[in-house]
């Protein structure tokens, strides 16, 4: 149990997120949403990126980025774990 599920924070909606691979292409990973120890919600999420088109430091940084806003829009996009999500609260 960690510091954030002890106490009052345990009846807050706890979503957990596990890398499982990333590259310049490809970013996968598992989601689940937790209240009070149950869990929710649970999907392995893939997020695919087109192939970088320059090795450039400051474009690579952008496209990561972007990677993870596409990651956590797609999270919170997906139907099932909208409603799990707001049967949380």
């Amino acid at each position: 149990m960690t510091v954030w599920e002890k106490g009052a924070s345990a009846r807050v909606p706890i979503i957990q997120v596990r890398l499982d691979a990333i590259s310049d292409r490809k970013f996968h990973f598992e989601a689940v949403l937790k209240k009070d120890d149950v869990r929710l919600f649970q999907k392995v999420m893939r997020v695919r990126m087109k192939p970088v088109a320059s090795r450039d430091p400051a474009k690579l940084e952008q496209d990561a980025y972007r990677m993870v806003d596409e990651s956590v829009t797609a999270l919170l996009k997906d139907a099932d774990f909208h409603k799990a999500f707001l049967s949380a609260l």
